[in-house]
């Protein structure tokens, strides 16, 4: 039987104890330089140390190997993926056969997200039908757009992720609700009435019934004005927008700012859907919004009716008036008018404002049909690339101009 001194037991149990400390000293220093909940920096890759990418770190480790070691990586590569879904098995059990739910879109419907889209189609009631509601953690007025769906006795699902509601939106931004609905339909307009009447608030319409019938629809203004002062109805024509998202931040300006009415011709214009809707922040569903099948009839024949036709122009230059026909030169450049007129202009007459599309603007022969054309100036004098606005910033600044008191 083998005999250990006391000597070399104490000897082998402080090796052993510093063998065992090392590291907790190390783990000890590291914790504390770093601050106590922070984290270690992460240790380099070795591909990011020899400064190329994972890629080629793989290419010039594997490239050049032997068919027998290619042979067993792509064992080792097999036996690594054969375990892997063997885990998935195991964790999904009886659902692992199960195919994975595809969310199918109704070709008839609309999916309006975002809480305020949602909220606002349910409360306008301008829509047909609606179908379902979809949700998954709601972001804000939950308990109010539940309600809502309770009220039409909608069918509310939650749904499981957020990628299923990307897939509702087409990745929009939903705020966790979604709400299958029919499309907005856009009555078709001939043209702006002549039977307004300031100081009772009210003006006129004229509307097709399908297609075939035309009725005079009495309105009224919407804006609040001064008590005792004339007022007469704002509309917004837009001429070729074709970017939703542009057209509802027009929408969205207008509602704010008090237009009464907003027409889109009926072609060559952006599609007044999901898109549109959150970026009128659901303005779309309570504007009074119409269609023109012919835009240059329409708008010849409210001129007729008494209304001013003002186009968003900017002033044409020399080179811009060059290129025009010697006629359109004298009838543009006798219309300009500033836009510290528009005010005035809106307390004489009812007024139609006309906004073109974000590269061409509005078109030649719109500007021929105008009463007047304004434009807001460049404040530098320079030529760097930004030389125009925004339509839906343009649209937002010339509304409120207009409505000054």
């Amino acid at each position: 039987m083998r005999r250990f001194s006391t000597l070399s037991v104490v000897r082998a149990a402080k090796q052993s104890f510093k063998s065992r400390s090392r590291p907790q000293e190390s783990d000890n220093f590291e914790k504390h330089f770093y601050g106590s909940g922070s984290k270690e920096p992460e240790k380099k890759k070795i591909w990011d140390e020899l400064n190329i990418s994972k890629h080629e770190f793989f290419i010039r480790k594997y490239g050049n190997i032997t068919p027998e070691e290619r042979k067993k990586l792509d064992e080792k590569v097999a036996r690594q993926r054969r375990l892997r879904e063997e885990r998935r098995k195991h964790e999904l059990g009886e659902d692992y056969n199960k195919p994975k739910p595809r969310t199918v879109l109704n070709p008839l419907s609309e999916y309006i997200y975002g809480t305020h889209p949602v909220i606002s189609a349910l409360q306008s009631g301008k829509r047909d039908a609606f179908s379902t509601l979809y949700i998954f953690n709601p972001k804000e007025k939950a308990e109010q757009i539940l309600d809502l769906a309770k009220k039409y006795g909608l069918k509310v699902v939650e749904k499981k992720s957020k990628g299923e509601m990307n897939m509702l939106s087409s990745n929009g931004v939903h705020n966790g609700v979604v709400l299958e609905t029919k499309k907005l339909q856009i009555p078709l307009i001939s043209s702006l009435g002549a039977d307004f009447d300031g100081e009772a608030g009210t003006y006129a319409l004229k509307t097709y019934v399908d297609y075939e019938k035309k009725v005079t629809v009495q309105k009224n203004i919407v804006r609040n004005v001064q008590p005792g002062n004339n007022k007469f109805p704002l509309g917004v024509f837009v001429d070729g927008v074709t970017d939703p998202m542009n057209l509802g931040s027009i929408v969205r300006s207008a509602f704010y700012l008090g237009v009464d009415f907003l027409v889109v011709p009926e072609f060559d214009s952006a599609r007044l859907g999901p898109v549109a809707a959150k970026a009128s922040a659901g303005a779309l569903d309570l504007m009074p919004i119409y269609k023109a099948d012919l835009p240059l009839q329409f708008l010849d024949n409210s001129r007729k009716n008494g209304w001013s036709i003002v186009t968003a122009s900017a002033e044409l230059s020399e080179q811009q008036l060059e290129d025009q026909k010697e006629k359109h030169k004298r009838q543009l450049s006798a219309r300009t008018a500033d836009p510290s007129e528009l005010p005035l202009i809106l307390n004489l007459t009812p007024t139609l404002l006309i906004f073109g599309s974000e590269g061409a603007g509005v078109r030649t022969n719109v500007k021929l049909r105008s009463d007047f054309l304004v434009g807001l100036s460049k404040g530098r004098n320079d030529d760097q690339l930004v030389d125009s606005l925004n339509v839906g910033v343009a649209a937002g600044l010339m509304i409120a101009k207009c409505v000054e008191q």
